[in-house]
């Protein structure tokens, strides 16, 4: 079981963005979708298009990671991208953390 909190605060509220969740692994990146599931992918997927909204300290993952999600360290990631297109590209909002993963 985990769960992902994030907080977000002093940015330009109300324009569209791309929010995207991940997590770099020894066995390559994971993705959160739009429909709030893990895959394993090269290529980015967003986890929600959306209007840019502060939030403290809000729950955007609870759940469980998918089977042969590896165990041991990893790095997740929330980053907010101003350009709306699906592209991981133009970051303008990125923080992580490092995170022992165990059974």
């Amino acid at each position: 079981q985990i769960e992902i909190r994030v907080s977000l605060v002093n940015v330009p509220a109300g324009r569209t963005v791309d929010y995207w969740l991940y997590a770099q692994t020894a066995a390559g990146t994971y993705w959160l979708d739009t429909n709030a599931n893990w895959v394993l992918s090269s290529q980015p997927i967003a986890a929600r298009t959306g209007a840019l909204v502060e939030v403290f300290n809000r729950s955007v993952y609870a759940g469980r990671l998918p089977p042969g999600f590896p165990l041991g360290l990893g790095t997740f990631y929330f980053s907010v991208d101003l350009v709306p297109n699906g592209i991981f590209s133009g970051r303008q909002f990125e923080d992580a953390i490092d995170v022992t993963v165990v059974n």
